[in-house]
């Protein structure tokens, strides 16, 4: 859904108790009406006249609109009006004059608009189909030249900041021009692909218990990493990271010589309180299950009703087979701080109580866990690479219902995803040179990432295979474990379109929304979009680049071992690759125009068909950018950090000249951090 420019003047009227009444403030008599205006044509970036009758003589109360742009009123009177003409793209055309005073407008007047003499004609960007132009200026103006009857392009205005909670204004135009424009301006073609389209598929609800469950996690496990990584951050950024690497662990709490049935005192860091309180969880945990990789515990107090003996090890072997060695595979070595050679996992009530009353979160990694406990007021610390996660409680004795069945199958995504921030913890703290962890949005569209290789593993997939929504949603496998569907659904989400088949799109979606920020002050707040939306990037930059970067483990190993965080850091690893602004704006349209008639690479991402996924999740679900013909047209809308605004322009016969300009909302140039892209799409 598009929002075209509207503009509502707001009847105001002025009561003074001292006296007057000078009419000139109040509402006319009829609507305003035009007469005459000079010159005639106009000229951008001149003052014009405007003559007629039931103008206001307050210039704040008159708006004029020429083509949907207003104009600055620099004179008033009843019967004449100042405006200045403001500087358009260069060339010649008709455009529509308007005069509104408070709720009264009057009829149109169509009125030729010469160039500013001062300004040079656009330049024409000649794209062949499924080939992009990315600009990177502070206006924009070009002209489309003239071409097919059916030519259609698809048009981004895209933010690169990162503050997640900046919003930009800016007002998109089409404008039909009347003359030549400049000569074309030459674009390097992009290296064809394959050339196909979407495979039709019923479209598949999403709402499986699984779905709701992971949702029902990632809101509160977004806050709880917020609070998880704070205190780790400060010693990284001024203690310097060296000197972190120098804390060995006070004393190994578990060094892998236990043997099951044995019991062990761990600390647990209550949900919502930091590494230094001393209010923390003391558990006793008995050991259930030990392999080569991982040792399995659970919280001697734990509510009856758990796993039994042989679905611990079912777990164990899993995780042996599947998630630890995809995993060493895809993201290098695991740290081992306690020397113990595993990863330590822990199944305790607190979690489930803390549930109750904090946050809902199925289980999370401690980051505390890889500083030295007692050492600088880390008091929860357990010196190890440790996973928590909640009890089964049948009974809800500690709050919180948790089917045993339902969680037995599900455990094994989770565990996948949180195993990664195991990598990504460790191999940053004990860094000798970062100085920051990973942005949340990168480590946790990573981990998302990592659901999706082990499920490779587990269902016998690859990347690079195009796969569709029938993988996608497990329509064809009989493994219970949801291992695709989790980024699917924020994409979705992202895109405008809720999990309820019956609910509205979300108006200002994607642009208004934010994928690297957990602020829920967006229209798409209350979601954790960064797991999917990042995930997406994180592939398609792995099946584009990932071979020249050594391979997509290379590319994937050298995020963690970076020294920076966020945009920042991936455009290092990428360095080599083109400008991360660039990338960023192949990978926005390739959410459009993957496996589309026409689509080329770098627009496609090869391991899945994301046309197909989207619209067999929820009826035509993907990507709506909102749509205009070759018209006069001016659309304002607002990108939040770091999103992209869609339009399609075009496809209903192509004129002798038609120019798109791009600026700040109000006039001037755009920020710095906007920049625009065009795709031919047919």
């Amino acid at each position: 859904m598009y929002r075209p420019i509207v503009f509502v003047l707001a009847l105001s009227v002025f009561l003074t108790a001292c006296g007057g009444d000078d009419d000139s403030t109040g509402p006319p008599s009829g609507p305003p009406q035009i007469t005459g205006v000079s010159p005639d044509p106009l000229i951008e970036g001149q003052d014009a006249t405007i003559s007629g009758s039931n103008f206001a003589s307050n210039t704040a109360s008159n708006m004029v609109v020429l083509d949907g742009v207003p104009l600055l009123v620099s004179a008033a009177t009843s019967t004449s009006l100042t405006v200045t003409i403001p500087s358009g793209c260069g060339l010649a055309r008709v455009a529509t004059l308007e005069v509104s005073v408070f709720s009264l407008t009057s009829g149109p007047m169509n009125m030729t608009v010469n160039p500013d003499p001062n300004r040079p004609a656009p330049e024409t960007v000649s794209l062949a189909v499924g080939e992009q132009a990315v600009f990177h200026d502070t206006s924009y103006c070009f002209n489309l030249g003239s071409g097919p009857a059916n030519a259609q392009y698809l048009l981004g205005v895209q933010s690169t900041g990162t503050s997640g909670n900046t919003v930009r204004g800016v007002t998109v135009q089409g404008i039909l021009g009347t003359s030549t424009a400049a000569p074309a301006r030459s674009v390097t073609a992009l290296p064809s692909s394959r050339l196909v389209g979407p495979e039709p598929f019923q479209p598949q609800s999403f709402e499986d218990p699984f779905a709701r469950m992971y949702r029902q996690h990632r809101l509160g496990h977004t806050a709880l990493m917020e609070n998880l990584v704070a205190p780790v951050r400060e010693p990284m950024a001024f203690r310097g990271a060296a000197s972190l690497a120098q804390r060995a662990p006070a004393r190994v709490v578990v060094d892998g010589k236990e043997n099951v049935g044995d019991s062990t005192e761990f600390r647990v860091r209550r949900l919502g309180r930091d590494c230094s309180d001393i209010a923390t969880g003391f558990v006793t945990a008995e050991l259930r299950a030990t392999t080569a990789t991982s040792m399995w515990w659970t919280d001697v107090d734990n509510p009856p009703g758990g796993f039994t003996n042989a679905q611990f090890d079912e777990l164990a072997a899993l995780f042996d087979n599947s998630i630890y060695a995809t995993e060493v595979a895809e993201y290098g070595a695991v740290t081992d701080l306690d020397g113990n050679g595993r990863i330590v996992i822990i199944m305790t009530k607190q979690i489930n109580s803390d549930n109750a009353s904090t946050s809902q979160t199925i289980g999370f990694v401690n980051p505390c866990d890889f500083l030295a406990r007692d050492v600088d007021g880390i008091h929860t610390s357990n010196g190890g690479e440790f996973f928590y996660t909640l009890a089964p409680d049948p009974d809800s004795t500690f709050g919180q219902f948790v089917d045993p069945v339902s969680f037995f199958e599900f455990l094994p995504l989770v565990i996948a995803h949180e195993f990664t921030h195991i990598f990504q913890f460790g191999r940053r703290i004990v860094s000798p040179t970062a100085t920051d962890l990973m942005a949340l949005f990168v480590s946790e569209g990573q981990a998302t990432l990592s659901e999706e290789i082990v499920g490779h593993s587990v269902l016998s997939n690859t990347a690079r295979q195009n796969l569709n929504v029938r993988v996608a949603l497990n329509l064809d496998s009989l493994q219970a474990y949801p291992w695709y569907l989790n980024p699917w659904v924020d994409m979705v989400y992202y895109f405008g379109w809720p999990a309820d088949r019956d609910a509205d799109k979300i108006e200002g979606a994607p642009q208004e929304c934010t994928w690297i920020a957990s602020d829920s002050d967006h229209p798409c707040g209350g979601r954790s979009l960064w797991y999917g939306v990042t995930w997406s990037l994180l592939r398609w930059l792995s099946d584009q680049y990932g071979d020249a970067l050594g391979g997509e483990a290379a590319f994937q190993t050298a995020i963690i071992d970076g020294d920076r965080s966020g945009f920042d850091n991936l455009g290092d690893v990428l360095a080599g690759q083109g400008s991360f602004d660039d990338l960023l704006a192949q990978w926005a349209a390739t959410l459009y125009m993957d496996d589309r008639p026409g689509a080329i690479a770098p627009l496609t991402m090869s391991s899945w068909d994301l046309r197909s996924v989207a619209d067999g999740l929820l009826d035509t679900a993907w990507l709506h950018p909102t749509e205009y013909g070759f018209v006069n047209f001016a659309d304002d809308v607002t990108i939040r950090d770091p999103s992209t605004a869609y339009f399609l322009v075009g496809g209903n016969g192509a004129p002798q000249s038609y120019t798109v300009r791009v600026g700040a909302t109000g006039g001037g140039d755009m920020s710095q951090l906007l920049q625009v892209w065009l795709v031919r799409t047919q």
